[in-house]
């Protein structure tokens, strides 16, 4: 910790029991969540709440504090008491999304981050979010096509390149698979999910360079289980 930010906590420190106001712990609460003190933001932020329980901005902050202190559930609740004062906002949408996805309750994430996406329909973070929770759960063909979808809005993305040839390759479309792969494992041969990726896509067209592909990734992570596993 550097001394800039060791001084600011001394400061919270000092402040984080003196909120009296609805205000004042609210930013003392975002202070603790700018030095990533994120279960003391969440207590602090709570107590904003319950002052002032239909202030969508504290619920939002609560909400978020509680998500990055791996609280998904509060999150989740709180997140959707804000959405009832604020119906169908795209950032509340999301996090709901993200809440749920962290309970690993990935289908029902889905729903939310379809509305979210419906309400915000160019905000690539949420489409980037929704690609990879319907990889997570199972629905590998959809995810192949969003993560087409937002590599249109940021095709810089490299690693969303990745996970988009992992996508076609788990649906079984791995010709289309072995060009995102081959150009990422190109891009970044010290990588070993790159190598594992490409030696994954390639096992039912080209056995032999998938043997070489998944020794390579075992060298660069002799302790890769996935590439031992094929």
């Amino acid at each position: 910790m550097s001394g800039r930010n060791a001084e600011a906590l001394r400061i919270l420190d000092s402040l984080e029991n003196h909120t009296d106001s609805p205000a004042a712990a609210y930013s003392i609460g975002l202070a603790f969540a700018e030095q990533s003190e994120f279960a003391r933001a969440e207590a602090v932020l709570a107590r904003a709440v319950e002052a002032e329980p239909a202030n969508s901005d504290f619920l939002y902050s609560l909400s978020l504090a509680a998500l990055r202190a791996n609280h998904p559930q509060r999150a989740q609740q709180v997140a959707e008491a804000a959405l009832r004062i604020r119906p169908a906002h795209p950032e509340l949408l999301f996090l709901i999304g993200r809440s749920i996805a962290a309970q690993k309750r990935f289908d029902d994430a889905i729903v939310a981050l379809v509305q979210a996406r419906k309400a915000a329909p160019n905000r690539a973070d949420i489409l980037r979010f929704l690609a990879e929770t319907s990889a997570q759960a199972g629905f590998v063909g959809d995810a192949a096509l969003l993560f087409d979808e937002y590599l249109k809005l940021n095709p810089g993305d490299e690693f969303a390149r990745f996970q988009r040839g992992m996508a076609y390759a788990s649906s079984g479309k791995k010709q289309e698979a072995a060009k995102d792969l081959e150009w990422y494992a190109s891009r970044h041969p010290a990588d070993p999910v790159g190598h594992f990726g490409l030696g994954f896509s390639l096992t039912t067209i080209d056995a032999q360079r998938a043997f070489e592909q998944l020794n390579k990734a075992l060298q660069l992570r002799p302790d890769y289980v996935e590439a031992h596993a094929i």
